[in-house]
Parts: structure tokens; C-alpha cells; sequence
């Protein structure tokens, strides 16, 4: 998590550390999705699509990104991470047969307004 508040428009950087027993792998296309707390309840913003299926990715280790600045503006937000264990290599997340499926979430984080 960054040390300060993100405003508008910067990045947010995130590592994940695998912790769970077997390999892991996390979706090809869209590995995260963020979502902003809405009147009390956690709701997705935009999701990527892909045009194509895009098989999961193998994560050793640790798994480092970045996420765009919600294009929702300042608010309160966390990211969601869907992963499977010992997956069929070659295969989209949601139809890799994996032998487990979970998820995780990051704190939550504030995106703060842009100053003037």
C-alpha cells in the first residue's frame, strides 16, 4: 500500500504474496478488480473485458502490479483478487478445473481529489 493518499489519476501499487499450499494462478485477462464502498457496500467499478479467452497465470512467489486510479474520482476503495490452486495449465481461470478457488481482498484505500 502506498504511504500516502493516491489523488486522482496516480497509480495505486499492490504485492501479493502467495500463502496457500499448492500452485497458484491468478486470471489472465483481468487478475484484479476494484471495487468503491458505496452507501455502506462494497460495488465493482469498471471491469476489463478481453476479447479473447486468456489462459490463467502462474504466480511464484509474489505477484507486484499497479492499478490505475479509479476512473470513479476520490473515494473508498479496494481491490479483489480471484485465485485458483493447481490449475490446468492453458486454461481460462473460471475453467481451469482448479483444485481450489478463493479470493482476497487489500485494505481498504482512499483515493483522495486532485488539488487545485
Amino acid at each position: 500500500m502506498p504511504s500516502a493518499p493516491p489523488t486522482e489519476g496516480e497509480a495505486v501499487p499492490f504485492t501479493v504474496r502467495e500463502s496457500v499450499e499448492g500452485a497458484v494462478f491468478v486470471d489472465g485477462c483481468s487478475p484484479v478488480e476494484v471495487e468503491q464502498k458505496t452507501t455502506g457496500k462494497w460495488l465493482p467499478t469498471a471491469v476489463k473485458v478481453c476479447d479473447s479467452p486468456v489462459p490463467a497465470t502462474r504466480v511464484d512467489g509474489e505477484l507486484a502490479f499497479s492499478v490505475p486510479s479509479p476512473s470513479a474520482g476520490s473515494g473508498t476503495y479496494r481491490v479483489l483478487l480471484t485465485w485458483g490452486t493447481d490449475c490446468a495449465v492453458g486454461f481460462p481461470l473460471p475453467t481451469a478445473a482448479c483444485k481450489e478457488l478463493g479470493s482476497v481482498t487489500s485494505a481498504p484505500f482512499v483515493v483522495a481529489p486532485k488539488s487545485k
